[in-house]
């Protein structure tokens, strides 16, 4: 079973609607039907006809409002950006900057997963390997 209770995570967005969903981290059962049951058992807590992730995971987590058009990565050293359909809604240039600053943000031998209708490009796709192009994931060299 992964581990990432030892680890540090930031949950941004510049919706404060959606940062308040992130906080409240509560899930209808349905959304969490292809979780293996060991990983619902060992990260979220009954709440009746919802989940909720447990405290344990919950004060690893920061929520922050993060405006990715303007404000710097938070760190410089995550092995994990998760950028879902976010990337489209913004020009070439400002996509081809936000790529840019993705892998900078990244540690060697990070990842980076991308919507499935966002396509890398720029020289951010130089600088990565393509593990999977159907989950548009990509992973820094180490």
């Amino acid at each position: 079973m992964p581990n990432i209770i030892g680890l540090g995570l930031d949950a941004t967005d510049i919706d404060r609607a959606s940062l308040d969903r992130a906080r409240q981290a509560c899930y209808r059962r349905e959304g969490l039907t292809e979780m293996p049951p060991e990983l619902t058992r060992a990260y979220f807590e009954d709440m009746g006809d919802h989940q909720r992730v447990s405290d344990r995971v919950r004060r690893r987590v920061q929520v922050c409002p993060h405006d990715l058009s303007h404000d710097a990565p938070l760190r410089t050293d995550y092995d994990l950006i998760l950028c879902r359909n976010v990337v489209i809604y913004f020009d070439r240039p400002m996509q081809e900057r936000l790529f840019q600053t993705f892998v900078q943000a990244l540690v060697p031998g990070g990842f980076l997963v991308l919507g499935k209708v966002e396509t890398l490009f720029g020289p951010a796709r130089d600088r990565l390997t393509l593990v999977d192009p159907r989950e548009r994931v990509y992973r820094r060299p180490a």
